[in-house]
Order: structure tokens, then C-alpha cells, then sequence
């Protein structure tokens, strides 16, 4: 505790003998005088009293009354365990209650700022350790306005009447503070990012759900099962929509609503929906590259419905069965092995067979084609045609 004041004045001058004759000077403005019974109790009077009434009086004192003013500092608890707040004050004080002053023996204005220092300490002391260090500015303004514009008696005979409060940290609470704030700061980034999570999840967690719900309201549609999906994995989109195009078990007009479907939906853009729909509606040639098929091996390609594609032979063509032999099949080409014995054979079923003869030249275009009839030639028994 450091004090600035001049510690050696006297508070009090005495004691000086009383007589009828000699009750001591006129008091001064700033002065008490306080006279000692013959019991030794003192007693404070406004003036010198008369020479009958000096008779009572042994002793007489003379006590300082003018302010003093004292600056010191404090160490002040605070709410943090094992810091304190550091306080720097500064009080007004004076004498009130001389008899008191005399009785306590405080004879110096230094002894008064101990007792003056020590009583605000002890007032201060409850409060301060209310608060944190982090709240020491709360702190200071909570003291100022309740101590500092009031006077405060202390039972020695003096007043304290004003008092100035600032309070501060030493390095020590402020090092401990910053570590605070950085735990502090800490669990809020913690917090927030917690927080971001959450909203993160919860905006997952509203997709879903609207993707859901589209979902189900595709679902009642064609091709509920191929939204769901796409829905699900919509990286997967062109790979599931070429699929769905290649497939022949679904119809065009099931293709064009699905696409409808998704598209409004929101599955697929309106460009990929245009797209689609062009795949879709887009005819596949009938024996497609890449079929499987290689040229020129002996593998026949799928049938086409309401045509019969026989087998291929070494031996020469027959007539079909219920033909003429004007509508016989042409050969394909091969060797001539001469002439056969299908040729002389007997027609079936009334048909007549035609007279060798001139025969009308067959159409090149058509050998080898089931159906195709020869016009005006067929070839003659001994293997060769007449114009």
C-alpha cells in the first residue's frame, strides 16, 4: 500500500494542563478543542471555557479538522480464483468526531491514511468479489456509483468523503484473461461450426424430402421404379435413359410420358428431355453396326415377321409347291450341274407344266428372293435358255 500525503503533521497537539488562568488560545477555523474530564473521558466543546468551568478540565487538545487526501493502491479479490483486480484510489478525508480521534490515540495524519486505506479496503473488498475478470470495467462502474459520491464514517472519528475508484489487471490476470477469451472463442467456433452442420444437414434433410415427394408423385406414372432411380443416383441419368431407349418392351408413347414425367418432375432439364425425346422417336435401322453379326460368316440375322428366309443348299432350286413351273424359284448362284430331275418331274395339283421353249429373261434383281417370279424365261432342260 502506497501512500502520498505529508505523514508527519500532527493530528492532534497536546496534551496541554488547564487552569482558571490559562485555558489556551482562541481556536482556529480548521481546529477542535477536546478537554479531558477529571475521569480522563474527553469532551469536545465549540470554544475555550470560562475560568469557573476550566475547573473540571485537566487537559486540553488541540485536533485537526481541515480535509486530507491520500492515493494509494489496492489489491481487490475478484471472481476469478486466484486473481485479483488492482485498484488504484484516491480518498478525501477529515476529522468528525474529535473525542474519538483523541480516544484512539490517532495523533498524525499518517496513522489517519492507514486507517483511512484500510477502512476502504474492507469497504470495497464484498463487491469486487462478484465479479469476473473479464468484467472488471463492470466492476469499476459498479464502484464509482456506489461509493464514490457518498461519505462514509469509520469508527475512528474520521470520514472519508470522496472517493475514486479505477480499477485494472496485472499482467498475470491478463495473461489468464486472453487465455479465457481463447477458450472462449474457442467453443464458439465449435458451436458454429456445430450450428453449420445442422443447418447443412437439416437443408440435406429438406432435398430429400422434396426429392422424396417427387418420388412418390412420379411413382403413380409410367416408369416410377426408373425415377426412383435416377432420383437416387442422378449421375446415373444418361446411362439409365439409354437403357430405358434401347429397350423393345416398352412402347414409344410409355417412353414419351416417363420423359414427361421426369421432366416435370425436375429430374431432367428441358434440354435432356428434348434430347429423349428424339432418341426415342428416332428409328433404328434393322441390322444396326455393332449388331454381332460378322460380315461373311454363316450367321443369319433375326427374322423378319411374315417372311421366310430358306435355308441355303448346294443342290438346284425346286418349284415351290401349287406353282407352275413358269413361277419356279430362280437358282442361286452356283455350279450348273445340268438338268435336273425336278424339271421333267410332273406338275402338282393341275398345274401344266410349260413346253420347252424361248422363255422371257429373268429380272437380275431378283435371285435368290423367295417369291420373286421369273418373267418370260425359265432355263430349259438341257440347261440353257432361248430368246
Amino acid at each position: 500500500m502506497n501512500t502520498h500525503n505529508n505523514v508527519n503533521a500532527f493530528l492532534i497537539t497536546g496534551p496541554h494542563p488547564v487552569s482558571m488562568g490559562n485555558r489556551g488560545p482562541a481556536v482556529l477555523p480548521h481546529q477542535a478543542l477536546v478537554f479531558s474530564a477529571e475521569d480522563g473521558e474527553p469532551v469536545h466543546l465549540p470554544g475555550r471555557p470560562s475560568a469557573f468551568a476550566a475547573r473540571k478540565f485537566r487537559y486540553r487538545y488541540d485536533v485537526d479538522t481541515s480535509e486530507h487526501a491520500v492515493q494509494w493502491t489496492e489489491a481487490l479479490p475478484s471472481g476469478t480464483g486466484g486473481f485479483s483486480f488492482q485498484a488504484a484510489l484516491e480518498a478525501r478525508w477529515k476529522v468528525t468526531d474529535p473525542p474519538a480521534v483523541v480516544k484512539g490515540n490517532v495523533g498524525t495524519v499518517g496513522s489517519g491514511q492507514g486507517i483511512v486505506c484500510v477502512g476502504v479496503r474492507d469497504l470495497l473488498w464484498p463487491h469486487t468479489g462478484k465479479f469476473p475478470l473479464e468484467e472488471c470495467g463492470a466492476a469499476e462502474s459498479f464502484l464509482r456509483s456506489t461509493f464514490g459520491g457518498r461519505e462514509h464514517a469509520l469508527p475512528t472519528g474520521l470520514t472519508v468523503l470522496g472517493l475514486i475508484v479505477r480499477l485494472y489487471l496485472d499482467q498475470d490476470a491478463a495473461e489468464h484473461l486472453r487465455e479465457l477469451k481463447k477458450q472462449k472463442w474457442g467453443i464458439e467456433l465449435v458451436a458454429g461450426e456445430s450450428q453449420k452442420k445442422r443447418a447443412e444437414q437439416q437443408s440435406e434433410a429438406e432435398l430429400l424430402a422434396e426429392r422424396e415427394r417427387a418420388i412418390l408423385s412420379a411413382a403413380r406414372s409410367e416408369g416410377g421404379l426408373i425415377t426412383y432411380l435416377i432420383a437416387q443416383d442422378p449421375s446415373r441419368l444418361r446411362e439409365i435413359m439409354a437403357d430405358i431407349t434401347a429397350r423393345h418392351d416398352i412402347t414409344v408413347e410409355q417412353k414419351s410420358r416417363m420423359v414427361r414425367d421426369l421432366a416435370e418432375a425436375k429430374l431432367i432439364q428441358p434440354a435432356e428431355a428434348q434430347e429423349f425425346y428424339y432418341s426415342i422417336h428416332q428409328t433404328e435401322p434393322l441390322f444396326a453396326a455393332g449388331s454381332g453379326v460378322a460380315p461373311g460368316k454363316g450367321t443369319q440375322p433375326a427374322a423378319i415377321p411374315g417372311a421366310v428366309v430358306p435355308p441355303q443348299s448346294d443342290a438346284p432350286p425346286r418349284p415351290r409347291p401349287g406353282r407352275g413351273a413358269d413361277q419356279s424359284a430362280v437358282r442361286s448362284p452356283g455350279p450348273d450341274h445340268g438338268p435336273s430331275q425336278a424339271d421333267d418331274s410332273a406338275p402338282g395339283d393341275g398345274a401344266t407344266a410349260s413346253a420347252p421353249g424361248r422363255q422371257p429373261a429373268g429380272d437380275p434383281s431378283t435371285a435368290n428372293v423367295t417369291g420373286a417370279t421369273p418373267v418370260g424365261k425359265r432355263r430349259h432342260p438341257n440347261g440353257r435358255g432361248h430368246a
